[in-house]
């Protein structure tokens, strides 16, 4: 008898343990999701009472309504086009609103309005999955002429990126470009190649489609500087940083502040370093502690600098961008919102490293 006992004892507690798990599984209670689900895509969100309007007019591609929009807007297949509630604004202004659509670039580039659009293909390219990513090549062409654009761009071919984002000079630019043979849009402050498709750009930004859901919004910055060639004139250079630091600032934060996507992603070719990468412990006896205003502000309004971000420490890790005899500096910068990095790169680029001193920078990021 005393034998039975513990046998029973196992067959009352396995059956309380089934009974259990299986009472658990029956009280799971999924959420119905059968229905509509709310839209969050900022693009597709035009229903509401009170449509938003940002700053500068978001424009869609409706084929419908292409004729009552000014030419100057429209392309040959998908039209860029100024919604009915931001009329209104585009009225009062045109340059923000308005985008050209060419094949070539003019000879007098001066006579360029923003946005201005460069068209060599109907085709965009559109990624599947739940986690896009996105591939970005980042060269600061710089002032000075450029020597060979075709050189620049056959030495970066094999990189295969989604997006090509220039700084510098319009005409540096636009010979790039039209070497590129790649649908561009040239802004106020640089160019970007794209494969995407381009959804809006006004005259400081433009959002492309990625994915049917998933969306970027790059900002490209163009700033000259005057770096020194020799540690010597290491003081004069931050005494003229300092001199501009303000306006210089408040110019970049005004870009940022008025970019309207969540995926938002700022190319800067600064004319002053980062705090982050002025210590003492640097390999450039030049360099001491010091702190930089634009690089601090933007950090504070939530902009993370994606070199720093992925690299461990600016003595180990320089990221340098720009050569000027014997002063190396990190002054070409990617900032991003609400993506992740996966990597960031900068390297030397044949016919812009070896002829102007600037490196490119390429860096692969996770939209969410």
């Amino acid at each position: 008898m005393r034998k039975l006992i513990p046998i029973l004892m196992l067959i009352i507690l396995s059956s309380c343990v089934s009974y259990t798990v299986q009472d658990g599984y029956d009280a799971i209670r999924l959420p119905d999701e059968s229905g509509n689900k709310p839209e969050t895509r900022y693009r597709l969100i035009k229903d509401s009472e009170e449509p938003y309007v940002p700053s500068a007019p978001v424009v869609e591609a409706v084929e419908e309504e292409a004729e009552e929009i000014p030419a100057a807007i429209i392309a040959e297949e998908e039209p860029i086009l100024i919604p009915e509630d931001a009329a209104e604004a585009a009225e009062e202004a045109p340059e923000a609103a308005k985008a050209e659509d060419k094949l070539a670039y003019p000879d007098k580039l001066s006579s360029i309005t923003f946005p201005y659009l460069y068209t060599v293909t109907d085709e965009s390219r559109l990624h599947d999955g739940a986690i896009i990513t996105a591939k970005v090549l980042f060269l600061p062409l710089g002032f000075k002429p450029i020597e060979d654009a075709g050189r620049i761009i056959s030495s970066v071919s094999d990189i295969d990126a989604d997006f090509i984002i220039l700084t510098g000079s319009l005409e540096n630019q636009a010979i790039a470009a039209e070497s590129a043979a790649m649908n561009a849009v040239t802004l106020e402050g640089g160019t970007i190649l794209y494969t995407a498709r381009i959804e809006f750009a006004d005259s400081d930004s433009a959002v492309f489609s990625l994915s049917e859901d998933k969306d970027i919004e790059i900002a490209p910055i163009s700033s000259s500087r005057q770096m020194p060639s020799s540690a010597s004139g290491i003081s004069r250079w931050i005494a003229s940083i300092r001199e501009d630091e303000k306006a210089v600032t408040a110019e970049v934060l005004t870009i940022a502040d008025n970019m309207v996507d969540d995926n938002a992603l700022i190319a800067l070719s600064a004319p002053s370093p980062a705090t982050a990468d002025w210590t003492d412990l640097t390999p450039y006896s030049y360099r001491h502690q010091e702190s930089f205003l634009l690089s601090d502000r933007l950090a504070d309004n939530g902009w993370r600098d994606a070199y720093r971000d992925t690299h461990f420490s600016a003595e180990t890790d320089p990221g340098i961008t720009a050569i000027s005899g014997e002063v190396y500096e990190r002054l070409d910068f990617i900032y991003i919102k609400d993506m992740i990095p996966g990597s960031v790169v900068s390297f030397p680029v044949a016919g812009l490293t070896d002829t102007v001193g600037n490196l490119g920078v390429v860096a692969e990021f996770a939209i969410p």
